[in-house]
C-alpha cells in the first residue's frame, strides 16, 4: 500500500545607565570579593543539582491529545477517472483518535482509534499512521486511516487522507473506497470536521442519533468546500 499511499499525497537591551557591578565593590574589599565567588560557585552548584534533580524526576510529557473527526465525501468517481456510478454516493463516518501530533508514527495500529459509525461495508478493522511535517509546522501532518488496500480487488476497503491535522485547519486531503470489485472509487467533493476533546467527553452518540444529526450539518461544515484536485494527466 506504500506505493498507493505516496500517489495519494516542513532583542536588544534597551541603552540605560549600567548598574554598578559587585565586582567593582569587591575591589575595595578583597576578603567581599573572594567570599562572594565562593558564595556564587556553591549556590550554582546547588541550583544544577537542583535542575538535574528536577529533570530526573519531572521528564516531559508527550503532546498527546485527542480528535473527534466526523467526514463525508461525494462526487465519487472511478480511479481512473472512468465514470461507472459508485455503490455508496455519499460517504459518512465518526471517529475519535489519540495520538501526540508531534511525533510521526509510521506503523500502522489501531491503538488510539475508536470507530463510531461508517457507512461502509468494511472487511478490516480500520488502522492508521501519521507524519508529522516536522521544522517549524512540527505539531500537524497527514493523517491516514484505512483498512488493508482499497486497491485490492474483491475487497471492501477504504482509505482517508486528512492534512494540517493537529494543525488549527485540517482538511481533507483524499477518500477513496473499494466495495467488493476491482473498481477504486475516488471522492470529488468532501468535507471534515476536526475537533479537539478533553477526556472526560469520550462517550460516543449512539449512530442512530448521530447519523441524521450529522447528514443535517453537512450544510454548515460546508460539504462543497473542499473539491478534489485531478493528478495531470
Amino acid at each position: 500500500m506504500g506505493g498507493r499511499m505516496g500517489k495519494l499525497r516542513a532583542a536588544p537591551h534597551g541603552a540605560g545607565r549600567p548598574a554598578r557591578s559587585s565586582g567593582t565593590q569587591a575591589m575595595a574589599n578583597p576578603e567581599r570579593k573572594t567570599g562572594g565567588r565562593l558564595r556564587l560557585a556553591i549556590g550554582g552548584a546547588a541550583m544544577g543539582g537542583a535542575i538535574l534533580a528536577l529533570g530526573a524526576v519531572a521528564p516531559a510529557a508527550a503532546a498527546t491529545m485527542t480528535y473527534d473527526v466526523t467526514f463525508a465525501a461525494t462526487d465519487f468517481q472511478w480511479y481512473d477517472n472512468s465514470p461507472p456510478p459508485a455503490p455508496v454516493p455519499l460517504a459518512l463516518g465518526h471517529f475519535t483518535i489519540t495520538l501526540d501530533p508531534t511525533q510521526s508514527h509510521s506503523t500502522p495500529t489501531t491503538s488510539g482509534l475508536a470507530v463510531d459509525f461508517v457507512n461502509l461495508n468494511l472487511d478490516f478493522p480500520l488502522q492508521w499512521v501519521y507524519q508529522d511535517y516536522g521544522g517549524s509546522q512540527t505539531g500537524q501532518g497527514n493523517l491516514f486511516v484505512f483498512g488493508h488496500d482499497v486497491f485490492t480487488q474483491g475487497t471492501n476497503d477504504m482509505l482517508l487522507a486528512l492534512k494540517g491535522f493537529g494543525g488549527t485547519s485540517p482538511g481533507l486531503l483524499e477518500l477513496v473506497y473499494i466495495q467488493g470489485t476491482d473498481t477504486t472509487y475516488a471522492a470529488q467533493l468532501g468535507t471534515v470536521h476536526v475537533k479537539e476533546i478533553a477526556p472526560t467527553a469520550l462517550a460516543t452518540t449512539p449512530i442512530p442519533a448521530a447519523l441524521p444529526l450529522f447528514v443535517s450539518a453537512l450544510g454548515g461544515l460546508g460539504l462543497f468546500g473542499w473539491r478534489r484536485r485531478r493528478s495531470a494527466a
